[in-house]
């Protein structure tokens, strides 16, 4: 399996047996272009990926009369 994948079903596991229910998702992200292996079409600019990540945040953060 995958550490990713094992930890996040650990949260969910943990959150649902303490009767939270805060919003939680799994959101893989591509490896930014200057890092990792060359992997043509699966590396984005650290800056895209940011900006991806911070409008997630809002999403799950806001009100449903705010969307």
């Amino acid at each position: 399996g995958y550490l990713c994948n094992y930890l996040y079903y650990q949260v969910l596991s943990t959150l649902r047996s303490n009767e939270l229910s805060p919003p939680c998702i799994f959101l893989h992200v591509p490896a930014d272009i200057h890092s990792g292996p060359e992997l043509p079409g699966f590396q984005v600019p650290l800056e895209v990926t940011t900006h991806a990540v911070r409008e997630v945040i809002k999403c799950l953060t806001c009100k449903k009369t705010d969307r």
